[in-house]
């Protein structure tokens, strides 16, 4: 149980308040001093000669009833005194796919709260912000505002002033950023001094309830931002994508939305891809030695690096590639995706076969990797290795 019954304790209580007449609260404040001599009555006395003893009420509060909301809540300090400023604000690693994207995120991220999502063609606002939803609650149904990945990493940003968030989008461009975005993307204007959105947004009203209910008690979002329904972007909170190029024309990102994003290319690591090996048969390949003969093809062809094979196209369990997955996951993409009409053509393509002659004979269809017994099936694919001037290790 509480006591307050020394004189060295009265004195601390006269520390505390020292500064009453400086406050606009006196009366919360005396409410707070009524609480203490519910459990010293004699604590008017023992304040005798200070400036406080005159706060101190005379009538007190019966214990057993409890006291009106207003008389024990004391304002909160402001939670916007320092807030952890990311840098940069906004990112997207690009390259082309399997280079490593992905992996140089996890990086940047080290030692944030992250939050993460995929964009996709069905991709929407309201599957990346949140929407109003029916759900059941105790046999009826409740409609009530379902937070999404935006929403989830916003609010926490608010909450966590001084730890570094981040909101990572993988494969951004793979769904319409204009219509995830909506007018989120108004946003995405910073401050280059203090992180925050140059421009509020109202939220709709769905969204600006759950911010009401979730931002409650956080004066400083409401000085800030104006209001539980407006929409500022904290300088704690990052975002980052990643891009993969060749697949840029799902959805081409306009010119404005581009420009709020810094970029970085993130290039192919040849001496990553030397420690990966494909098995196929009794020999063992390199796959960066495969890559540095197949990509400069690739880009022959298509006069571009965006289809060109990344070290981490493939990331095999223990590093070794099997000869299935070779042809399925590697062979195919080069087929299907990149030589998609070029398998007549003997100058371009790289779907052909050598013997143990040297004679080299076109492979006219994916089907043919298939075909014949499963060692018949091998053979192919090291003639295949062999047509493109790869050796085994």
């Amino acid at each position: 149980m509480l006591g307050i019954s020394s004189t060295s304790a009265s004195g601390n209580i006269s520390s505390l308040f020292s500064g009453i007449d400086d406050l606009e609260n006196k009366g919360r404040v005396q409410n707070l001093l009524a609480l203490f001599k519910q459990f010293n009555p004699d604590l008017k006395e023992q304040l005798s000669g200070t400036s406080i003893q005159q706060y101190v009420p005379d009538e007190l509060t019966p214990i057993d009833q409890p006291f009106a909301k207003d008389k024990l809540t004391l304002p909160r300090p402001s939670r916007d005194t320092v807030f952890y400023i990311v840098s940069p604000l906004q990112k997207i690693y690009f390259g082309a796919p399997g280079s490593g994207k992905s992996r140089e995120v996890v990086k940047a991220t080290n030692g944030m709260e992250v939050f993460r999502t995929t964009f996709h063609p069905d991709s929407d606002y309201m599957g990346f912000v949140g929407a109003y939803k029916p759900s059941m609650v105790d046999g009826d149904i409740t409609y009530a505002f379902v937070p999404q990945v935006f929403a989830k990493a916003y609010v926490y940003a608010w909450q966590h002033p001084e730890q570094a968030v981040c909101l990572v989008i993988e494969e951004i461009n793979r769904g319409n950023c204009a219509q995830i975005f909506g007018d989120l993307f108004q946003l995405l204007d910073r401050d280059k001094e203090t992180g925050f959105s140059k421009y509020p947004l109202h939220a709709d009203t769905d969204f600006a309830t759950y911010l009401a209910e979730s931002l409650s008690d956080m004066t400083a979002y409401v000085a800030k931002t104006g209001g539980n329904d407006q929409l500022l972007l904290p300088p704690n909170l990052a975002l980052y994508a990643t891009m993969n190029t060749s697949d840029q024309s799902l959805f081409p990102m306009d010119s404005a939305f581009k420009r709020r994003w810094e970029w970085e290319y993130v290039p192919i690591d040849y001496a990553d891809a030397h420690t990966i090996r494909i098995k196929i048969g009794e020999y063992v390949y390199d796959w960066g030695t495969f890559i540095e003969k197949i990509n400069p093809a690739i880009y022959e062809l298509k006069r571009s690096e965006d289809k060109q094979l990344g070290n981490r196209f493939v990331d095999p369990l223990n590093g070794l590639l099997s000869a299935e997955q070779f042809r399925s996951k590697v062979l195919y993409y080069l087929w299907s995706d990149v030589w998609r009409d070029e398998h007549e053509s003997s100058n371009t393509t790289i779907f052909q076969e050598q013997n143990s002659e040297g004679k080299i004979t076109p492979i006219r269809t994916f089907g043919a990797f298939f075909e014949g017994t499963p060692d018949e099936q091998v053979v192919r694919l090291q003639q295949f290795m062999a047509a493109n001037g790869v050796s085994p290790v």
